[in-house]
């Protein structure tokens, strides 16, 4: 399972889990595991390192049980204070609880479904699956910069089947053949069109003196 991908409900408890989280943003008790999840998820991916998500649950849950801390401290405190306990008051004890809830959530559906499948979301991300994998499903520009980077610049000398069309007098290595192979590999996107174009006038000149 490990290398495997989210499954379609994990995914979606991992979705309910980033919106829940939302809110929680604009407090102080919540933006620090906001911002400890971001991290480690980024880390985690750039150094393909599943330990740093690890390192950041050990800090979140040690910041959580503080926080219940403080807020129990606080609810005892002011407890103490009042003139005349009430139900008010009392409903303060329930105040620590909300950050021990969240540690479960935390945990339920963030930490365990990346721990299920940590070599697959350090390698591919959480909301991916195989399909979109095996697919290469990537924006446009990451297509544009792969084709880019990973093509071989044309030089100004023709290619070997160029070369040979040039030196070979066969009726299978003729111009006319050569640059109908050249075609089709153009229509099969195995080669560009500066290419296409830089060998066609390499065959034309040819033909002129076949």
């Amino acid at each position: 399972m490990q290398d495997k991908p989210l499954t379609s409900g994990q995914q979606t408890s991992m979705l309910i889990f980033i919106l829940m989280m939302i809110p929680a943003i604009g407090f102080l008790g919540g933006i620090i595991p906001a911002l400890l999840m971001v991290w480690g998820v980024t880390m985690a991916k750039r150094n393909q390192d599943f330990s740093y998500i690890r390192n950041t649950m050990i800090a979140i849950r040690w910041y959580l049980y503080l926080l219940a801390l403080g807020v129990g401290t606080t609810a005892v405190a002011v407890w103490i204070d009042s003139y005349s306990p009430g139900i008010e008051e009392l409903g303060l004890f329930l105040t620590p609880l909300v950050p021990l809830i969240s540690l479960v959530l935390v945990r339920i559906m963030f930490y365990e479904p990346l721990l299920e499948h940590r070599d697959w979301v350090i390698e591919h991300g959480i909301f991916s699956n195989e399909h979109s994998v095996q697919c290469g499903n990537r924006s446009t520009g990451q297509r544009l910069i792969s084709r880019f980077f990973s093509r071989k610049v044309p030089t100004t000398q023709p290619s070997a089947p160029v070369q040979s069309a040039t030196s070979s007098n066969s009726v299978e290595n003729s111009p006319v053949n050569e640059l109908e192979r050249w075609a089709r590999l153009r229509e099969a996107n195995a080669i560009s069109e500066d290419e296409y174009r830089q060998a066609k006038q390499a065959l034309m000149q040819r033909m002129t003196n076949y």
